[in-house]
């Protein structure tokens, strides 16, 4: 009966989304990358959560393929997915990505993924994000600032800023 199908099948959803994940099919990609933005949060999370254990460069190019055309909404959530991705073209993708977005939201979510991958190329346009906010920081600009430090530290890069904003970091028990 098809009344009764499709109240099943959205029951059903996030715990297939899940087992896709958990089995890291690849052929479940697709699908996924479309759900991101689903208007169920528990399948958009799932989706998340799934491409995040499959964790290989097919993920990145079915984010990359939708990219351009796609939703704020989705490009934050593509985001999040990237930023535990790791994988040198996810590096590649996350600062290509990075230079062009212009929504503000997104442009967060991908500072953190850029930071994530530990790259040298990704210091200075995070950087440049942060010291563009000349009035007081956001809570989510500031948290990007403290993992900027600690990105840095991990590097052994430093910036002119770095050893203020180390010990603002510190005695500011990171944010936390």
């Amino acid at each position: 009966d098809e009344d009764r199908s499709e109240p099943l099948m959205r029951w059903l959803e996030p715990s297939i989304v899940n087992l896709a994940g958990v089995m890291r099919l690849e052929s479940a990609i697709p699908p996924l990358v479309k759900r991101l933005s689903a208007e169920d949060v528990s399948v958009s999370d799932q989706s998340a959560t799934a491409l995040i254990r499959i964790d290989t460069d097919v993920v990145v190019h079915a984010i990359a393929d939708g990219w351009r055309d796609a939703e704020s909404d989705f490009r934050a959530a593509a985001s999040d997915v990237l930023e535990h991705v790791h994988t040198d073209l996810c590096a590649e993708s996350c600062l290509r990505f990075f230079a062009v977005e212009r929504d503000a939201v997104t442009r967060l979510s991908l500072a953190h993924a850029v930071l994530s991958q530990l790259m040298e190329e990704g210091v200075e346009p995070v950087l440049q994000l942060v010291l563009g906010d000349r009035g007081e920081l956001t809570p989510n600009g500031l948290d990007i600032r403290y993992r900027l430090v600690v990105a840095c530290t991990i590097m052994g890069v430093s910036f002119p800023e770095y050893a203020k904003w180390h010990e603002d970091a510190l005695a500011n028990d990171w944010g936390l």
